[in-house]
């Protein structure tokens, strides 16, 4: 096996890391010995790792019930997430499932989107294990397991959000490279970076921003908010290893889940009447 499995652009925080990088390659050989069906191997979180889950839900705390949506903030009791330790994937897939049937599976790392959308499709939620380094805790370029768990997982615990999520997949198997790209850049700037209006205010939906608080408690100020229209959307770039410079805005959740709904559902049909 290769002695480094994970490799990390050299402007990472943990890139001249040695023992973060050792710790990288540990977990990710968990996730390559895992068996799809099995539960997800248990990682062994360190005191340091520890620390970082607990600094940034306590800094997160504060922030989400300025700026998380209801459904966000509704959900997330149900998950039960320990402040004191860093839970681990199984225990929330054993919450998540009776809710919205969907499960955690692991991976080593990046994934291509392609392959994250369509395993959404049958409610398999693909995560990482790794702690972001402790020396940038407001931030992490890639996701981990911060991000999995806090940004993700409260909404997948709720069933509008999750129903999106499937149909992101179910499309995604039946779309040919250049329309996945505009997917790609729907679940970014909608169920990633989604902002909301909830009684004239602006409020996230998405999970990167429920799981930075150096980017939710600034997005308002530093980045430029526009109205969330589908067309801009799928013809809009993105760079997930910087803050956002554009984050798109719609009139409500349920507008933005409904538009999102039914422009999946359309690619979905029209693929099954093309058959």
């Amino acid at each position: 096996m290769d002695l480094h499995l994970v490799e990390l652009d050299r402007d990472h925080p943990g890139f001249r890391d040695p023992a973060y990088r050792a710790r990288r390659d540990a977990i990710a050989r968990l996730a390559h010995g895992h068996r799809e069906g099995t539960p997800a191997p248990a990682v062994e979180y360190t005191e340091e790792e520890v620390g970082v889950w607990r600094l940034v839900l306590k800094k997160l705390a504060r922030l989400h019930e300025r700026y998380a949506a209801h459904s966000y903030l509704d959900a997330f009791p149900a998950l039960q997430l320990p402040v004191d330790r860093v839970p681990q994937l199984e225990e929330i897939s054993a919450r998540l499932a009776p809710l919205t049937g969907f499960r955690y599976a692991p991976v080593a790392g990046l994934v291509t989107p392609r392959i994250f959308m369509e395993r959404l499709a049958a409610g398999t939620f693909l995560a990482t294990q790794y702690m972001r380094h402790h020396s940038a805790p407001l931030y992490t370029p890639e996701p981990d397991v911060i991000h999995e768990i806090v940004g993700h997982a409260p909404l997948l615990a709720d069933p509008a959000q999750a129903r999106v999520n499937r149909l992101f997949g179910e499309a995604t198997r039946v779309c040919d490279d250049a329309t996945v790209e505009g997917l790609i850049r729907a679940y970014w700037y909608g169920l990633e970076f989604g902002v909301v209006k909830e009684r004239g205010q602006h409020k996230v939906v998405g999970a990167g921003l429920l799981s930075s608080f150096g980017e939710l408690g600034r997005f308002e100020t530093e980045a430029t908010l526009v109205p969330f229209v589908l067309d801009d959307v799928v013809r809009a770039p993105f760079d997930p290893t910087q803050y956002q410079g554009t984050l798109f805005v719609a009139e409500s959740e349920g507008a933005l889940l409904d538009t999102l709904s039914a422009w999946l559902s359309g690619i979905v049909r029209g693929a099954a009447r093309g058959r």
